[in-house]
């Protein structure tokens, strides 16, 4: 799975701005991808039953980097998040090892802070066995709507739902 992100947070002193792209399994049970105005380069977070811990990267080579593909695989227990500045070469920065996170989760992505407005796009489903460079052939993943107030529940399928001939998911119908 991958999610082109444009604007991401820079490093910055005494900033708390972040975009992340996420594989949710609950509140305290997730995995992100992406940067954190107040880490070197791009960050992971490996939160578990109400533990987490973030690690950013140690060389400063990526804190002005604003715009990349943030991207996730999940093969039976390992999980990897991976980076690329060009959306062809890929760098893991995270990989973990996780068996009782099950196949239930939802991918996810969010941003919040101060000063920026981060852009989504490009966002792809594939499958485990499929590489970056075979999933940049896959269909953009595309949502009819947005959840709003009156639509809360709004979501895209979920991996094992997806097909070639479905890419798009629409907004539930109005009930009268």
């Amino acid at each position: 799975t991958s999610v082109k992100v444009d604007n991401l947070p820079v490093r910055e002193n005494n900033k708390w701005d972040t975009a992340s792209f996420i594989l949710y399994n609950g509140d305290d049970d997730y995995y992100t991808i992406g940067k954190k105005s107040h880490y070197n380069g791009f960050a992971t977070v490996k939160e578990r039953t109400q533990s987490a811990t973030e690690t950013g990267e140690s060389a400063t080579t990526n804190n002005n980097v604003s715009s990349a593909w943030l991207g996730m695989t999940k093969v039976g227990d390992q999980i990897t998040l991976d980076y690329s500045l060009n959306g062809e070469t890929w760098t893991m920065v995270g990989n973990f090892t996780d068996s009782t996170f099950g196949n239930n989760y939802r991918i996810g992505f969010g941003a919040w802070g101060t000063t920026r407005k981060v852009t989504f796009s490009e966002f792809k489903v594939g499958t485990a066995d499929q590489s970056y460079a075979q999933l940049s052939t896959v269909d953009i993943m595309t949502a009819a709507g947005a959840a709003t107030p009156d639509t809360p529940d709004v979501e895209l399928p979920k991996p094992s739902e997806i097909s070639p001939e479905r890419t798009e998911t629409s907004l539930p119908e109005e009930s009268s």
